[in-house]
């Protein structure tokens, strides 16, 4: 179970949330509302992401991570505990290997499990096996840099083999339909995306836009909330979703 109660937040002083009271153990959990409402703001406290003043109470109880307070852990802390935050627009990175840049975030969540032992001769071995078992060419994690030059499905790519490799017990997503089309993402993102879900446990959050995305998530438990303006947070069954505009 994941339990938020009283969740409040700034950034240089404006106020984004105020607070707000949900939980959820399905599987998949939708995040609806305006733009501007700050439904991506609900993810970054899940990690309690830098630079913003947090408040309230976010209380993960799952058995691969007994009772924790987000809020009372640090932002490094919580990924190497597995929580994973995606960016709508993943950042661009010159100079630094796409290889590395996997590499390091693996170092990262498997730290307490000895991951100095693990070096980037086996490391390589596991990417490649990753990546053809999920149909992604090696070429992708061999380039110069991180995402600059990709287009909108190596992005996808590139983030299924984060997904993948870091293998979250709780997984934030923001935005998946950005810089793709629907047959990328019915063909490809949300089946690989349903397969690590399901395979691993992993509670999983989603902020969209996108009403049909909601309805390609079959084999999933699914939980679906609406944002509005950042004061209040409804619960819908499935059936509304397409009626959603009457709820923000």
């Amino acid at each position: 179970m994941i339990k938020v109660e009283n969740l409040c937040s700034k950034i240089r002083e404006k106020v984004v949330l105020e607070n707000l009271n949900f939980n959820s153990d399905a599987d998949l959990t939708f995040i609806f509302g305006r733009n501007g409402s700050g439904k991506s703001t609900i993810l970054k406290s899940f990690v309690n992401y830098p630079n913003y003043t947090w408040s309230g109470k976010i209380i993960i109880n799952l058995p691969d991570l007994p009772v924790i307070n987000v809020l009372e852990n640090s932002y490094t802390d919580l990924i190497s505990k597995g929580i994973l935050f995606t960016f709508q627009d993943p950042v661009e990175v010159k100079g630094l290997s796409n290889f590395e840049f996997l590499y390091q975030i693996f170092k990262k969540r498997i730290a307490i499990n000895k991951a100095e032992d693990i070096t980037r001769e086996d490391f390589n071995f596991l990417l490649s096996k990753i990546s053809k078992d999920l149909g992604i060419e090696e070429e992708l994690y061999s380039r110069p840099d991180v995402n600059y030059g990709f287009s909108g499905g190596e992005r996808k790519k590139n983030l299924l083999l984060q997904i993948f490799i870091f293998k979250p017990i709780v997984l934030l997503l923001d935005e998946i339909d950005t810089g793709v089309d629907r047959k990328y993402l019915s063909d490809f993102l949300i089946p690989k995306l349903e397969e690590f879900i399901l395979g691993n446990g992993t509670k999983t959050f989603l902020v969209t836009h996108n009403l049909w995305i909601a309805s390609q998530f079959q084999k999933l438990s699914k939980k679906f909330l609406v944002l509005k303006e950042g004061k209040s947070i409804t619960e819908i069954l499935e059936k509304d979703v397409e009626k959603i505009e009457k709820f923000w």
